[in-house]
């Protein structure tokens, strides 16, 4: 019996949805300089409504409060903060990544100086695991 469920916990690590909260979906919204969402829930309806909410909670208004992403299974999440050399900043936020290696390998190409000269600062700021729950971002 013990190696049965040895075997089957092997099997869940090697099969791509095991072990992930499964129907979860991931939503981010944005009001620019003002406030911002994050929710997951199962479903876009119910995962932006959240959203929507955290955000005019933070000081957005309805009509500022936009939906920016929704990803579905939500996987893991990267929050890039870009500036350009004129000063503009905005976020960039790429969801439903397969793994924490995948999203910080994602940030890195993103916001490679050399491929996109023109931005004069590009960070991961925030990295969400598959069920919407931050995790710390590694020192470069």
């Amino acid at each position: 019996m013990r190696k049965i469920v040895t075997s089957l916990a092997f099997l869940a690590l090697l099969i791509p949805g095991i072990g992930r909260a499964e129907g979860l979906g991931i939503a981010f919204v944005d009001a620019p300089e003002m406030g911002s969402g994050t929710c997951t829930g199962r479903d876009a309806t119910e995962a932006f409504a959240c959203a929507r909410k955290q955000c005019q909670d933070q000081g957005g208004t309805a009509a500022e409060c936009r939906d920016v992403a929704y990803c579905e299974p939500a996987g893991w999440s990267v929050d890039l903060f870009k500036q350009n050399r004129e000063g503009f900043h905005w976020h960039a936020v790429h969801c439903g990544l397969a793994s924490r290696e995948d999203a910080l390998a994602l940030s890195r190409t993103l916001c490679d100086t050399k491929a996109h000269p023109d931005f004069a600062e590009c960070a991961a700021v925030r990295l969400l695991d598959e069920n919407g729950l931050p995790r710390d971002i590694p020192a470069e």
